[in-house]
């Protein structure tokens, strides 16, 4: 009798437990249960929007309220949430770096760190330490771990300068910065081919172009890795990075410039530098370079 009780509870407690750990029963977990909506402030959850695909980029005259650096406006259609474009900073005359030995001195003056006033930073976990480490405010981040370009669109809603939580697309909407910095890839170079990942950077690009028309648009390169890294080779990471170069570069979509850090942080062995990292994660002398890096390009352009 004992033995039949016993029984009868362990089939009640499996069937009001369904909601559980599917592991436990040999079954995989549903994908989507770690990528569900995240609510807004006010408690209403925010319906996933589609990846978008554009398959062409056909660029359109420039109104007269837009910057004169930008050749595309909002495609007809388009939404246009409240926020207004920061103009573009005037950047100081700071000195070409052509030596990052850990000898100079990286410590950002206001002057230097004044170019990303007008920025708002979007990318993964290694992005996100830029806000972590005190070298951005959390209003000019749009970063999270686990992000990927390939996610980005539907992982989870970021929170924006006003306090409310967005998708990606409607965020950069939003916010509307004088200029856009793309850091991450390092969650796709184990997921996604190398031509995937380029086409799915396009996708990402012409998306802040058509939100975000009057932005100046930073792709910034996947940082390298220390030898003893097991997440991925060094190797990987740059031909990753060279597909997305040239996708840049290619001349298709215009103001869009890339940042390539391996100046900045790569060793003569091809890994990180000494000291900068671990595994994939970078510390604060990593990221010192890295603005350097970002404020030397802003001020050639």
């Amino acid at each position: 009798m004992k033995f039949v009780k016993i029984t009868v509870l362990l089939l009640v407690v499996l069937c009001l437990g369904g909601n559980g750990d599917d592991r436990l029963f040999g079954v995989e977990p549903d994908p989507s249960a770690a990528t569900a909506a995240a609510p807004e402030p006010g408690g209403a959850v925010l319906d996933k929007p589609e990846t978008p695909v554009f398959t062409e980029f056909i660029p359109v005259s420039t109104p007269p309220e837009v910057l004169e650096t930008v050749e595309v406006s909002t495609p007809p259609g388009v939404s246009e949430p409240p926020g207004t474009a920061d103009a573009v900073p005037e950047t100081a005359d700071f000195p070409l770096l052509l030596d990052y030995g850990d000898d100079r001195d990286y410590t950002l003056t206001d002057e230097m760190s004044s170019f990303t006033d007008g920025c708002v930073f979007v990318g993964d976990s290694i992005c996100y330490g830029l806000e972590v480490y005190g070298f951005i405010p959390e209003s000019r981040s749009l970063a999270k771990g686990n992000v990927s370009v390939w996610n980005i669109f539907t992982y989870k809603p970021f929170k924006c300068s006003d306090g409310a939580e967005r998708w990606i697309a409607d965020a950069l909407a939003f916010e509307k910065p004088a200029t856009v910095v793309f850091w991450m890839g390092m969650n796709d170079v184990n997921l996604v081919s190398k031509e995937t990942h380029a086409e799915n950077y396009r996708n990402l690009i012409l998306t802040a172009r058509e939100r975000s028309p009057q932005s100046r648009i930073i792709v910034m390169s996947i940082s390298p890795v220390s030898e003893d890294c097991e997440f991925t080779t060094v190797g990987k990471i740059a031909e990753y990075n060279a597909v997305v170069k040239d996708m840049v570069e290619n001349g298709e979509i215009p103001d869009v410039f890339y940042v390539d850090l391996d100046a900045a942080l790569k060793a003569s062995d091809g890994y990180i530098r000494e000291n900068h990292a671990v595994g994939v994660h970078l510390n604060t002398m990593a990221y010192k370079k890295v603005l350097y890096r970002l404020a030397e390009v802003m001020t050639e352009q």
